[in-house]
Protein backbone atom coordinates (compact mmCIF):
# COMPACT_ATOMS: atom_id res chain seq x y z
CA UNK A 1 0.00 0.00 0.00
CA UNK A 2 2.97 2.26 0.49
CA UNK A 3 4.66 1.63 -2.72
CA UNK A 4 1.31 2.50 -4.23
CA UNK A 5 0.68 5.62 -2.66
CA UNK A 6 4.21 6.57 -3.33
CA UNK A 7 3.59 5.82 -7.02
CA UNK A 8 0.42 7.50 -7.27
CA UNK A 9 2.54 10.77 -5.41
CA UNK A 10 5.34 10.49 -7.96
CA UNK A 11 2.86 10.68 -10.82
CA UNK A 12 0.61 13.72 -9.11
CA UNK A 13 4.38 15.13 -9.41
CA UNK A 14 4.92 14.27 -13.08
CA UNK A 15 1.82 15.64 -14.08
CA UNK A 16 0.35 11.78 -15.00
CA UNK A 17 -2.54 13.00 -12.71
CA UNK A 18 -4.28 15.19 -10.90
CA UNK A 19 -4.16 15.83 -6.99
CA UNK A 20 -7.63 14.89 -6.70
CA UNK A 21 -7.06 11.79 -8.09
CA UNK A 22 -4.36 10.84 -5.44
CA UNK A 23 -7.33 11.80 -2.96
CA UNK A 24 -9.68 9.66 -4.49
CA UNK A 25 -8.42 6.00 -3.68
CA UNK A 26 -11.79 4.22 -2.05
CA UNK A 27 -9.19 1.56 -0.81
CA UNK A 28 -6.59 3.02 0.75
CA UNK A 29 -5.65 6.44 2.28
CA UNK A 30 -3.07 7.35 0.25
CA UNK A 31 -1.91 10.69 2.30
CA UNK A 32 -1.17 8.39 5.05
CA UNK A 33 0.68 5.59 3.43
CA UNK A 34 2.72 8.00 1.46
CA UNK A 35 3.78 9.59 4.37
CA UNK A 36 5.29 6.55 6.27
CA UNK A 37 7.12 5.76 2.44
CA UNK A 38 8.37 9.37 2.54
CA UNK A 39 9.73 9.33 6.42
CA UNK A 40 10.85 5.74 5.67
CA UNK A 41 13.13 7.43 2.54
CA UNK A 42 14.39 10.11 5.81
CA UNK A 43 12.14 13.05 4.41
CA UNK A 44 10.55 15.14 7.21
CA UNK A 45 6.76 15.28 6.34
CA UNK A 46 6.39 18.21 9.05
CA UNK A 47 8.20 20.87 6.29
CA UNK A 48 7.07 21.59 2.83
CA UNK A 49 9.39 19.09 0.32
CA UNK A 50 9.70 18.63 -3.27
CA UNK A 51 9.47 16.10 -5.68
CA UNK A 52 10.16 16.25 -9.74
CA UNK A 53 10.40 20.37 -8.82
CA UNK A 54 6.85 19.91 -7.15
CA UNK A 55 6.49 21.44 -3.98
CA UNK A 56 4.12 19.18 -1.46
CA UNK A 57 2.98 19.61 2.03
CA UNK A 58 0.73 18.13 4.41
CA UNK A 59 -2.19 20.12 5.87
CA UNK A 60 -3.62 19.72 9.22
CA UNK A 61 -5.56 16.95 8.47
CA UNK A 62 -2.26 14.73 6.93
CA UNK A 63 -3.56 15.44 3.76
CA UNK A 64 -1.22 16.07 0.87
CA UNK A 65 -1.46 19.12 -0.52
CA UNK A 66 0.07 20.32 -3.27
CA UNK A 67 2.26 23.56 -2.32
CA UNK A 68 4.31 24.80 0.26
CA UNK A 69 1.25 25.99 2.74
Amino acid sequence: MIASALNSLIKVANGQIPMNMFHSSRTQDNSEYAKKGLQAFGIDTSKPFIINEKAFHFDSEGKIRLGDK
